[in-house]
């Protein structure tokens, strides 16, 4: 009799001991409540993994718009990217269905942005970030017009004066960063730093750090012929700002441009009086040391 009950006893213990170790199959818990426990082969129960986030165009945008590019372990069935570090709620109505590629940024300055994902089961993974991204106040065509430019200097070599001078017709202050200057030939620089011009305000740009004047931007790799060239400014996204051609030079003399009549620079002007293109940049061709009447088609104010 002590025998059988001593069987019995160990029947019992192994039978609670394999209750215990054992799991459910279907659901990937075991029975002692472990939502962890498992293989993981079920979306609801893996937090989806986000192997690459990126910015493939770049940080920088003037638009308010920029590509992205999310890499994911295929559990995700939603996506959201945030300009915080903090975890969404798995019921925000952010949620996207489709992963994204392009995030707009509401207002103008630096950001770091994270990208989170979630799977059917409402599981939030951890998030992938920071990408840092940024939103400029950049110019549009005509904003910027190129007014001076000084191709042939007889002081300083070439290397060290040549330069030229912008002008901001508008009314805003612009960012030129990520602009990008160019020649005729295969000439050009990219304005790699914030670079701020602001309404009605002349800037110059030259080739060295002594031009003759303290400039207030220092290009590399850019020189101006004497005889046929351009400078040709671009924006970020690829629209033509200003572009002006020369067809000769004079030693020690710029080529100069004026802007309309009714603008002439009297100290006490007003920028409402500025003319400037209304559709598309301005193209001009200009002689050496003359003063030219810039005329816009048509001229308003």
């Amino acid at each position: 009799m002590f025998e059988f009950r001593k069987l019995k006893l160990i029947l019992l213990l192994s039978t609670t001991l394999f209750i215990f170790a054992c799991r459910d199959e279907e659901t990937g818990i075991d029975p002692a409540g472990d939502p962890d426990y498992g293989s993981g082969d079920d979306n609801s129960v893996s937090a989806p993994v986000i192997t690459d986030f990126s910015l493939p165009d770049g940080n920088l945008t003037d638009s308010g718009t920029v590509t992205i590019s999310i890499t994911d372990d295929d559990t995700a069935t939603a996506w959201m990217i945030t300009e915080s570090e903090n975890a969404p709620e798995a019921a925000s109505s952010d949620w996207l269905s489709t992963k994204p590629s392009t995030h707009t940024i509401s207002s103008f300055g630096a950001y770091n942005l994270y990208a989170w994902a979630k799977n059917s089961g409402g599981t939030v993974g951890s998030g992938k970030g920071p990408v840092s991204a940024e939103y400029i106040n950049g110019p549009e065509a005509g904003n910027i017009i190129i007014t001076e430019i000084m191709a042939n200097p007889n002081i300083l070599d070439d290397s060290e004066g040549e330069w030229f001078e912008i002008f901001n017709t508008s009314g805003e202050t612009f960012n030129l960063k990520g602009c990008i200057f160019n020649d005729a030939g295969t000439d050009s620089f990219t304005i790699s730093a914030d670079f701020e011009i602001s309404p009605a305000y002349f800037a110059t740009l030259a080739r060295s750090a002594e031009p003759g004047f303290t400039a207030d931007y220092i290009f590399q790799n850019f020189s101006l012929t004497n005889s046929v060239d351009e400078i040709t400014l671009t924006s970020l996204n690829g629209v033509v700002i200003d572009t002006v051609s020369y067809t000769g030079s004079t030693e020690g003399v710029s080529t100069k441009l004026q802007l309309c009549r009714k603008a002439v620079f009297y100290s006490s002007y007003s920028i409402s009086t500025i003319s400037r293109p209304s559709v598309s940049a301005a193209t001009r061709i200009v002689s050496p040391s003359v003063q030219i009447l810039l005329l816009f088609s048509p001229c308003i104010s």
